[in-house]
C-alpha cells in the first residue's frame, strides 16, 4: 500500500481547510491500489515570508523516505513562484515521491506531469536568468552613482540563506551543503556560484546579527 500525505495550506487567516480535505480523501477513494492518506496541515503566512516549517519538515520526510506521494491541492501550495515550485518538486523526486496536484489534474509521476516538470524547470531557469539582470541592472546603476562595490562578495537573497539555515536544522553539514552545490547565490557581476564553506558560515554570521 502507498503512503500518501496531502499538504493543505491556507492562503489567508481565515480559509477553511475543508474543501482540500474532502479533494484529497476524494483522490485517495479512487486510487488503486489504496493508498494511506495522512495530513499536513500548514497555517497561513505573509507575502514576505520565506520560512515555511510544515514544508521543510516534510521534505525532511520525504528525504527518510516515509511516504511515497505528495498531494496538494494545486502547484502553488508548494511555492509562491516558479522557481521554489520546481526546488520543491526538484527535492521531492530525488526523494522517489510522486506528486500528485489536483486542480491542475497533474500527476507528476506520468509522462505528463514529467513534461510539464520539464518545462516548469525551463521557466525556472528563466527567472533565474532574469534575477541576474536585475543584478547586474542594479549593480551598473551603484557605480553610475559612485557607489564603491566591494566585500561582502556574494549577494544573498532571504531564500538562500533561509534554505541554508532549513539545511542546517535538517543536521546538513556546511561543509556538505557547499560541497554538493545545495545553495546557488549571486556574485557581483551577476553570476550565479555556489557559495563556499567560508561564505556560508558569513553569511550566517552576518545574519545572526
Amino acid at each position: 500500500m502507498h503512503r500518501a500525505v496531502a499538504l493543505l495550506r491556507a492562503s489567508t487567516e481565515h480559509q477553511d481547510l475543508d474543501h482540500q480535505r474532502r479533494a484529497a480523501l476524494a483522490w485517495a477513494a479512487g486510487q488503486d491500489p489504496p493508498v494511506a492518506l495522512s495530513f499536513r496541515e500548514e497555517p497561513a503566512t505573509s507575502g514576505a515570508a520565506s520560512a515555511r516549517p510544515v514544508l521543510d519538515a516534510l521534505l525532511a520526510d520525504a528525504r527518510a523516505r516515509r511516504f511515497d506521494v505528495l498531494v496538494v491541492g494545486a502547484l502553488d501550495r508548494l511555492g509562491r513562484d516558479v522557481v521554489r515550485v520546481v526546488t520543491a518538486l526538484d527535492a521531492l523526486h530525488g526523494a522517489g515521491v510522486r506528486v500528485v496536484s489536483l486542480r491542475e489534474g497533474l500527476d507528476f509521476g506520468g509522462p505528463m506531469g514529467r513534461a510539464l516538470a520539464a518545462l516548469l524547470a525551463a521557466f525556472a531557469e528563466l527567472e533565474r536568468a532574469a534575477i541576474r539582470d536585475r543584478v547586474r541592472s542594479g549593480l551598473r546603476a551603484a557605480r553610475a552613482r559612485g557607489t564603491r562595490l566591494g566585500r561582502p562578495g556574494l549577494l544573498w537573497r532571504d531564500e538562500e540563506l533561509e534554505e541554508v539555515r532549513r539545511l542546517r536544522r535538517e543536521g546538513v553539514s556546511i561543509r556538505r551543503i557547499a560541497r554538493e552545490e545545495r545553495v546557488r547565490v549571486f556574485r557581483r557581476d551577476g553570476r550565479a556560484v555556489a557559495p563556499s564553506e567560508a561564505a556560508i558560515r558569513a553569511a550566517l554570521r552576518r545574519a545572526a546579527g
